[in-house]
């Protein structure tokens, strides 16, 4: 179909531009045009500042722990970006750019003024839709792999969440990325 030829060609052709646009339009939640276009320049900001070298050490630390993280646990999550057809590098380049916006890698506040938590300013309510079902990315091999049980999970209380978002950092970059996962199919 023709919008599946433009979708190839923007993923043949991924820039920080891309990642940027991309990450605006599906992750970002902002409510303005004003604040979806500040987050955008946020992100493309900081992946060309990550690619360039650009960072300050504690920036460039903590960019190197969320790619860690993304590394450990790919093998749970690369069928679905195959099924998007985004390949690993470029889903990379939108998450820096994502955690640029989000809380500038991890050096501003964890806890947005809505209560959103954690360095990839993961929302409980869009996490507990995650884990309602096994339709998600964020579903039993990923939780495994964290160290949780799923069932566990879809029980855990709002607060309970909340602190584990906000203290545990690989389970906040995993809950974003299967977020951003999720997003990319449509969902």
């Amino acid at each position: 179909s023709p919008q599946q030829t433009v979708k190839r060609a923007v993923l043949d052709n991924f820039s920080s531009a891309t990642a940027s646009k991309y990450g605006s339009e599906r992750y970002n939640a902002s409510p303005t045009t004003i604040e979806r276009a500040k987050w955008e320049r946020n992100s493309k900001k900081g992946i060309e500042d990550f690619n360039s070298n650009n960072l300050s050490p504690i920036k460039r630390a903590n960019v190197q722990v969320l790619l860690d993280t993304l590394d450990t646990h790919k093998e749970h999550y690369e069928a679905d970006l195959a099924g998007i057809g985004m390949s690993y590098d470029n889903f990379k380049q939108l998450m820096i750019g994502t955690y640029a916006a989000e809380t500038t890698f991890g050096t501003l506040n964890d806890v947005s003024p809505t209560d959103v938590v954690g360095k990839l300013q993961v929302t409980r309510s869009t996490f507990k839709e995650q884990v309602a079902d096994n339709k998600h990315p964020f579903g039993p091999n990923v939780a495994t792999s964290l160290g949780y049980n799923i069932a566990d999970l879809k029980a855990m209380t709002d607060s309970d969440l909340r602190e584990l978002l906000l203290t545990n950092d690989e389970f906040n970059f995993m809950a974003g990325a299967m977020i951003m996962i999720n997003k990319l199919q449509g969902n």
